[in-house]
């Protein structure tokens, strides 16, 4: 596990992690007296939460607490930060821890979750880019959700108007 491009040795994350395929949808419907079934109204796309179950390690009790404040300083942000796995590498989600991380502390380990929620509950792929001289080109989003593209344009040659 690599958070805010940082990956930790004495964090060991174990079986049992909760990744969703996709972001939770809610769907909402419409019920029409006298009809069967509804009508779609609209569909919300909720927050990503991700549970990672993790081992710490350190060389003894006193040690276990310093490598705690070390994972608080690590972990805890006001902003997303990436979030990549490492048997998903190509992919990045943009999370905050969220709640508290209680270790069951025995000798010099503690095992425990740490909860990740990602805002936009999307993750994504490496970013793309293209080069053309070409007036006009179209590029395919061969992802699953919309997204709206970045131009950099460079100019040859003093320009009044770019479509």
């Amino acid at each position: 596990m690599i958070f805010n491009r940082i990956e930790k040795d004495y964090i060991i994350p174990l079986t049992g992690r909760r990744r969703s395929a996709w972001a939770p949808i809610s769907r909402n419907l419409i019920t029409v007296t006298g009809m069967p079934g509804a009508h779609l109204s609209h569909t919300d796309i909720q927050a990503r939460i991700i549970t990672v179950p993790i081992l710490v390690k350190a060389e003894n009790i006193s040690d276990l607490q310093k490598v705690k404040e070390d994972m608080a300083d690590w972990l805890i942000h006001d902003e997303p930060k990436e979030l990549i796995f490492k048997d998903e590498p190509d992919r990045v989600y943009y999370a905050l821890v969220d709640g508290e991380l209680e270790l069951d502390e025995i000798f010099s380990t503690g095992r425990g979750e740490i909860t990740f929620i990602c805002p936009d509950p999307f993750k994504y792929g490496p970013e793309k880019v293209y080069q053309t001289d070409q007036d006009t080109f179209i590029i395919e989003n061969e992802g699953t959700a919309p997204t709206k593209p970045i131009f950099e344009l460079t100019c040859k040659q003093p320009v009044t108007f770019a479509m």
